[in-house]
């Protein structure tokens, strides 16, 4: 939980949505990155998946559809959810920020249960399967909450809870006054009183853990998971030994209801681990499913064949105790989409870049998508946070991953590295730019080393670092962009601010006059008119009008949130029209310029945009973190 990559987001509603005569459409893809799964005890059909920052959906089909279930959620980025044994249409989700809400109506609406509650980052949740008012909440931060009346009023219980960082909370279902929590920082511990008082609890030489599981058929065994491995208390958690996966990375787990020596743990990209005696020994259960990134898995409670594992690819399902995996994503539209682009010769064809679930290409307009996965085999590859596109031969296209740059020629069919001259150990790979006039001449940023240049279509690179001096500023490159008329001019928008160069990346210099110092997001170049330049900060967009020498504000309709700029996107067929994708609150829209601006957000269910691409023909796609791809045609 405490390396979530990328930012952790309020959504907001824009008032202003009726403005738009536009209507957003999801178009896919389906799936999302999956943190904490629930069954309904009652009805194991019902199925819950907390989907990062898409919130909460929910199966009545046992994973056949899903379908969103976030009114009245303060923030979509959640961590938990629990449910009331002995009623289970009452459900608590724990989010960040915006702290605890409950439903009463299976997540059909969420109302914040905070009365007492300090934390606004809750971690985890547990219910009493006996007194189910009395609820625990462990927060990140803020140690373990208690509620004896259903939410409605919390108190603060960290009487010898040393670790406030808590990642699992959990009531013995057999004694319910005994409670287990599980600190980031340095190990478990337990209280036998309700969590009057807590004591700590050793776990070999794991430091802190990542999850922490109650076998149900046999509360006094634990097994608790740490990067370094499992570990494993049949004490009720008085002593603990170690039981493997040392080097798997695992980081979830879930035990068999009926057999607690039956239990399977989920890694971070090593895919799923199965034991049947007790953590001893552990084979590979991957069938179908592949090295994914494991954030939850679930047991049936009435059936322990049958299970379901949030990934960072979405929900997986298998009916033959983890036999075999078959994907279960159907409406659960909660990609976490980092990047986009379309390409120019082929208006159908859209490829979207993941966190963590790959990278994707539709040839329909977004109707199905297929994932590239030949030679994309690196875990890190599947996080891919920039995209390009040959313009002059569309098959060929440059994909920027966590771990270095990937190129196809055959229209993403397969893959092959192309780091040669890159820094060595997995450079993160936030931009790509390609010279349109010249396509083997590609640029590359790399957060913290950056820019590089290659001129034989990546077969080797080299820094381009003239003026770039600083790893934490300067080199930390977050866009890039070329002038289309001249080629030998460009922008990167850094850390340490917006940079020029006007001699194809040999020097660079800050351009600062009119413009706020500091973080800059994202820079786009009038097709039309190159002299005209927009860059997106924190603070909203300025525009220059003279090829970057000078710059002015342009934030008429811009307030709050909204002028945290996540991409800028300019009309080809009428540069006047300008789009800007905001980091938490939606899409915002100038037909002057940047003159004034006014909120697009129609349909946009999802208003974390991290990408945002207008077409030729019209058409805008944004790419949003939880939310996958929605396109729309404006109009005026």
């Amino acid at each position: 939980m405490k390396a979530v990559i990328g930012a952790i987001l309020l959504v907001g509603m824009c008032a202003a949505d009726a403005w738009a005569a536009a209507t957003w459409n999801s178009i896919g893809p389906e799936g999302g990155v999956i943190g904490n799964m629930a069954i309904d005890p009652s009805d194991p059909a019902r199925v819950y998946a907390v989907n990062g920052a898409g919130g909460i959906f929910r199966s009545t089909d046992a994973g056949a559809t899903w379908r969103a279930m976030n009114m009245g959620l303060a923030s979509q980025y959640v961590y938990a959810v629990a449910i009331d044994p002995t009623a289970p249409e009452t459900l608590y989700a724990g989010a960040y920020p915006g702290g605890l809400h409950k439903s009463v109506n299976g997540g059909a609406s969420w109302k914040p249960m905070k009365n007492g509650l300090t934390s606004s980052d809750v971690s985890c949740v547990a219910v009493d399967p006996v007194a189910p008012d009395i609820v625990y909440a462990g927060t990140y931060g803020d140690g373990a909450f208690k509620s004896t009346n259903g939410g409605a009023t919390w108190s603060a219980i960290n009487n010898g809870l040393t670790d406030l960082d808590l990642v699992a909370i959990l009531v013995d279902p057999t004694t319910p006054s005994t409670i287990h929590a599980a600190g980031w920082s340095t190990g478990v511990f337990k209280s036998t009183n309700g969590g009057a008082s807590w004591s700590a609890s050793a776990v070999g030489g794991s430091g802190g853990l990542e999850f922490l599981a109650i076998a149900p058929s046999s509360p006094a065994t634990l097994y608790a998971v740490a990067r370094s491995g499992v570990y494993k208390s049949t004490n009720s958690g008085t002593s603990w030994t170690a039981s493997g996966l040392t080097t798997q990375d695992p980081r979830t787990l879930a035990v068999d209801p009926t057999t607690p020596n039956i239990v399977y743990a989920g890694t971070y990209g090593n895919g799923v681990y199965k034991s049947t005696d007790g953590g001893k020994s552990w084979k590979s259960a991957n069938q179908s499913l592949g090295n994914k990134l494991i954030g939850a898995i679930v047991v049936d409670p009435g059936n322990p064949a049958t299970l379901y594992l949030g990934s960072h690819g979405g929900v997986f399902k298998s009916v033959s105790a983890g036999g075999k995996w078959a994907a279960s994503n159907t409406g659960l539209d909660g990609t976490h989409a980092l990047s986009l682009v379309r390409d120019p010769a082929s208006p159908e064809t859209i490829y979207v870049g993941t966190d963590g679930g790959g990278l994707l290409k539709s040839t329909t307009g977004g109707t199905s998508w297929d994932l590239l996965r030949k030679g994309l085999i690196d875990f890190f590859a599947g996080f891919v946070a920039s995209l390009a596109i040959d313009p002059s031969n569309p098959d060929t296209a440059f994909a920027g991953t966590y771990t270095g740059i990937y190129k196809t020629t055959n229209g993403g069919g397969t893959w092959k590295a192309a780091n040669r001259g890159l820094k060595s150990g997995g450079p993160l790979v936030f931009a790509l730019a390609i010279d349109p006039t010249a396509p083997d001449i590609v640029f590359a940023g790399i957060a913290g080393d950056g820019v590089y240049k290659t001129t034989n279509g990546g077969v080797n690179w080299v820094a381009v670092n003239n003026g770039l001096n600083d790893p934490d500023t300067s080199r930390n490159v977050r866009a890039l962009a070329i002038d289309p008329h001249d080629p030998t001019t460009l922008y990167v928008a850094t850390y340490g601010g917006l940079f020029r160069s006007t001699n194809g990346g040999d020097s660079w210099a800050i351009v600062k006059a009119g413009i706020s110092t500091g973080y800059v997001w994202t820079v786009a170049i009038d097709p039309v008119n190159p002299k005209n330049v927009f860059a997106g900060k924190g603070d909203g967009v300025f525009r220059s009008s003279n090829g970057g020498v000078s710059w002015k504000a342009m934030n008429s309709g811009l307030s709050g949130k909204a002028r945290s700029i996540a991409g800028l996107a300019i009309d080809v067929s009428n540069p006047a029209v300008v789009y800007a994708g905001t980091v938490d609150s939606g899409v915002y829209r100038t037909t002057n310029g940047g003159g004034n601006w006014k909120a697009m957000n129609q349909g946009l269910t999802n208003k974390l945009v991290r990408a945002i691409v207008a077409s030729a023909t019209g058409e805008v796609f944004v790419a949003t973190d939880g939310g996958g791809v929605f396109a729309a045609t404006p109009e005026d």
